[in-house]
């Protein structure tokens, strides 16, 4: 093989080891998304303890009329104090209940989607760190076994672990990466496999969500994935090559996220198990793998 085809042979490779490497690493390589979010705010709870003023009425004394046909009245005795009206127990403030905690699919859904949301325009100071460890396999590929040293390299570019840190001076990226990105939480029952809560903290909760096996190509998103965890869109990267065919298989993320009295979130982690099979086009050659791998997510906050 001359050094032009082999050059040609290795764009191909790289454009179908980017396009799936991408998938999995995609909340590294992602484009931002310019999605209006509105700001809210954190809703404070009062408590108000009403106490009751009580007035002691002084106790008079009438003087008693002795008439021909009626008996005295009785004379009070002094050393009983049933006359006078006791105090009433103060009544101490009562603290706020604690939330309900999620019973069903539907409230564990719909507390996921809150509290990401909530969290993602919250004006609360805060730091942030997020881990990303991506792992990668080709299991099967149309390249020349000559090449297999290009393809490990290749990959191993998008293997492995990265740290990015966030606070309020880094809102934008925050909201931007913070799952699902770009956009607010919008998961469904129908998304989900599994869905229970427990409780977590002073007062919070504990969300352990599976969701749903779903397959989609790269002009069709996944359904539910992207409006949960996320996913990449290909065709904003603006790669330099035609995508004749990409199918996706998401097994089923697992998600875990713990959430505070508040009702923000305090931690997120996903287990993102992916298999991608495609082929592409590029200068006349077409080449074609198939890649499976998982992206370990990991989000703490820390509320100020």
């Amino acid at each position: 093989m001359n050094r032009t085809m082999r050059i040609v042979v290795s764009i191909v490779l790289c454009v179908w080891i980017f396009a799936m490497g991408i998938e999995l690493g995609a909340f590294r390589e992602r484009r931002a998304i310019n999605a209006s979010l509105s700001s809210g705010g954190n809703t404070q709870q009062t408590t108000v303890s009403n106490q009751t003023n009580q007035t002691t009425q002084p106790t008079t004394t009438q003087p008693t009329t002795t008439q021909p046909t009626t008996d005295k009245a009785p004379v009070a005795d002094p050393t009983d104090n049933s006359a006078n009206p006791s105090e009433a127990p103060s009544q101490a403030p009562s603290e706020a209940p604690a939330a309900k905690l999620p019973s069903t699919p539907e409230e564990v859904v719909k507390a996921y989607n809150d509290a990401l949301n909530a969290t993602k325009n919250t004006t609360k100071a805060f730091s942030a760190t997020q881990v990303e460890n991506v792992s990668l396999q080709l299991v099967d590929s149309s390249i020349p076994s000559m090449l297999q040293g290009l393809v490990s390299s290749l990959m191993e570019s998008f293997m492995g672990e990265e740290t990015t840190t966030y606070s309020n001076a880094d809102m934008t990226a925050f909201k931007d990466n913070l799952p699902p990105p770009g956009k607010e939480a919008a998961l469904t029952v129908a998304g989900v496999k599994t869905a229970t809560a427990e409780p977590y903290g002073d007062g919070g909760y504990k969300l352990n969500i599976t969701l749903a096996p779903e397959t989609a190509t790269y002009e069709a998103p996944p359904v539910h994935h992207s409006v949960a965890v996320g996913y990449l869109d290909i065709d904003s990267l603006g790669l330099p090559f035609t995508v004749n065919s990409c199918d996706f298989t998401y097994d089923g993320a697992q998600v875990t996220l713990c959430v505070n009295k508040d009702g923000l979130v305090d931690s997120y982690a996903v287990n993102f198990p992916l298999a991608a099979n495609g082929t592409g086009k590029a200068m006349g050659m077409t080449a074609s793998v198939v890649i499976e791998g998982k992206l370990d997510e990991t989000w703490n906050i820390t509320w100020q």
